[in-house]
């Protein structure tokens, strides 16, 4: 399996301009090119399955509809001290040609153990996710970023057809931020 997800995005505002993904599972690849017309609420795609001939088309879309790529940096940036644990905050995005409705579950803060920051104060968070061909559909998915203003990823836990996966950081330069979310060690 190799995927390859690519998002353009107004750093200003988290809409979404454009949307590449190439996935390539087996004999199996899938082409998904996307531009976003904000102004017309628009999404203009170009879209392929295996040796298909491409498909152009365009979708209606509400002013906050956005690529799944871009609504995981949506997640990252919401200002979750709005919400109370169990909040649900819905959200809506593109995929496959595709207007999907889904939400994300606010459920409080965690510390958590990570191997590169030590125990790390964080946001949990549970996307709804739509069932595709690696992902079980519903809340199978927990993410927790720092509780910072870099909002760091530190580690994701999904439930997949095969099992489950990991994901943990164990690198990360460039913060625009001061990392204080680590909690200091008792001396």
């Amino acid at each position: 399996m190799r995927d390859k997800y690519e998002s353009y995005a107004d750093t200003a505002t988290i809409k979404p301009l454009r949307f590449l993904r190439e996935a390539q599972d087996g004999k199996n690849h899938a082409f998904d090119d996307y531009v976003f017309n904000q102004r017309k609420n628009k999404v203009y795609t170009t879209s392929g399955k295996n040796s298909q001939p491409l498909k152009h088309d365009s979708v209606s879309i509400a002013p906050c509809t956005m690529d799944v790529m871009t609504s995981i940096f949506y997640e990252r940036c919401m200002d979750f001290s709005k919400y109370k644990p169990q909040d649900t905050i819905p959200i809506s995005f593109v995929l496959d040609g595709t207007v999907y409705s889904s939400s994300i579950r606010y459920l409080g803060k965690e510390i958590i153990d990570n191997d590169i920051l030590g125990k790390v104060r964080c946001i949990k968070f549970r996307p709804k996710v739509i069932q595709g061909t690696v992902f079980k559909e519903g809340d199978k998915m927990t993410v927790w970023v720092t509780d910072d203003e870099n909002k760091m990823p530190v580690y994701v836990e999904a439930e997949i057809f095969v099992g489950k996966i990991k994901v943990y950081l164990i690198n990360y330069s460039g913060l625009r931020n001061k990392t204080n979310c680590i909690v200091e060690k008792k001396k």
